[in-house]
């Protein structure tokens, strides 16, 4: 079942122009995952991993359009991508690489515990569209996210929204072109996870065409990675 289509209230201006509208539809919706942890080698994605889809005509080249993914409360409220600092301190670490030339000094710069701390939502947060064939034969333009996962037990949504790279600069003061929410998924302390779902039909499609999906033709019992 397809999230509903929505549109940020606040390019509803855009609609009123008489242009033709962009609506996103989240084809493949999260289910399950296991929390992870702060190594990258322990990243749990979140599976099925979320796939969108861009309805209607594309204002610009699709290879300008970008869709950004977020973690938000079951009831549309709260963003929970980030939690407060755990601790107090920068959240940066300054080291100097190099010997000074002048009153120019050179550092290279870290992100602390503390900053890596309020990270909830993981992994590469954001997709570039795509142009391929989806489960119906029709050409479409898609937006995956395989690496998405979650620090955090509990219930969620994710939040998409779509903007378009050549006003990048802008992102703060400009709304996105089009928005949707996937339904509620469950993230799992280790011990409660019941393992991975079983690689869908339209992850095996959109794979054969090149994305970088992790397919499995089974599920394996008692396999909880």
């Amino acid at each position: 079942m397809c999230a509903e289509n929505s549109i940020d209230p606040k390019v509803a201006d855009l609609q009123e122009s008489g242009e033709p509208t962009l609506t996103l539809q989240v084809v493949q919706q999260p289910q399950r995952a296991r929390v992870c942890g702060y190594n990258i080698s322990d990243r749990r994605p979140i599976h099925p991993p979320p796939i969108v889809k861009l309805n209607g005509p594309p204002p610009c080249s699709t290879s300008s359009l970008v869709l950004f993914a977020s973690l938000w409360s079951t009831d549309f409220q709260f963003d929970l991508s980030h939690s407060q600092k755990s601790h107090d301190g920068p959240s940066f670490r300054y080291t100097p690489t190099a010997a000074s030339s002048g009153d120019t000094a050179q550092y290279s710069v870290e992100p602390t515990l503390g900053y890596n701390a309020k990270q909830v939502l993981m992994g590469t947060l954001v997709s570039v569209c795509s142009t391929l064939i989806g489960t119906d034969n029709d050409m479409g333009f898609y937006f995956v996210f395989p690496e998405l996962a979650v620090r955090s037990s509990g219930r969620y949504r994710l939040k998409f929204d779509l903007y378009e790279m050549n006003f990048m600069h802008r992102l703060n003061s400009v709304p996105p072109i089009a928005m949707a929410f996937s339904e509620v998924f469950q993230v799992y302390s280790p011990k409660s996870f019941p393992g991975i779902t079983k690689t869908t039909v339209l992850s095996k499609c959109l794979a054969r065409q090149g994305l970088k999906i992790r397919l499995r033709s089974s599920v394996i019992p008692g396999d909880k990675t």
